[in-house]
This record gives C-alpha cells, sequence and structure tokens, in this order.
C-alpha cells in the first residue's frame, strides 16, 4: 500500500488527494487518471506532496515553486512482461508521475 498526500488550492471532484490516501483504494475505484491541479502562486520553495510506502518505511517529499502538479498513474502496462527485481511482474497501477509545472495551456498564452 502506498499512500499520497497532496496540498491543493482546488480540487475537483473525486480526486481529492488532499488527506492521505491509499493509492490502490482509490485508483481501484477507476481506471487510473491524470490530471493537473491548481497549487496557487508562491514565490518560495514549499513541500506539495508526500508518498509514503509504510512496509518499508520509505518515503518522498516533493518540493516546489511552481503553480501546478500534473499527477497520472498508470493504467495499463506498457508491456505484459516487464519483470524487475526478484522477477517482480510490473502490472497495472505499478507506476505514477507527479510532474510540478505551470498551467499545461501556459505556452499559448
Amino acid at each position: 500500500m502506498i499512500l499520497l498526500a497532496i496540498d491543493l488550492l482546488h480540487v475537483p471532484n473525486i480526486k481529492d488527494l488532499r488527506k492521505p490516501t491509499y493509492l490502490e483504494d482509490r485508483l481501484s475505484k477507476d481506471k487510473g487518471f491524470s490530471i493537473h491541479y491548481n497549487l496557487g502562486e508562491s514565490s518560495k520553495v514549499r513541500k506539495i506532496a508526500r508518498v509514503e510506502h509504510p512496509k518499508s518505511g520509505r518515503y518522498l517529499e516533493l518540493y516546489t515553486t511552481e503553480i501546478g502538479l500534473q499527477c497520472y498513474f498508470s493504467y495499463e502496462p506498457l508491456h505484459d512482461n516487464i519483470q524487475g527485481k526478484d522477477g517482480v511482474t510490473y502490472g497495472r497501477f505499478s507506476a505514477f508521475c507527479l510532474e510540478t509545472m505551470h498551467f499545461p495551456d501556459s505556452c499559448n498564452q
């Protein structure tokens, strides 16, 4: 189980990840998702997300000055037989990305 919490200014519908959420619980309701979150403007570096793997004690904290966060999860594996350490096969929801950025259409403004 992996926990994810994002510090959000505006959150649409069921993709609310402001409170720690087990990704498996959330993603089992969806077929994965890709969404851009508005973090609000800030010129200071601030922590916007924390991902935890309670079983191993590992965690990742994400800091940024950017105003947006693109968050997406793999629904379908890129290939059926990708094997990792100790022969583990990677499948659905085995990867996610947290990408800080401006708004996706800002280059057109």
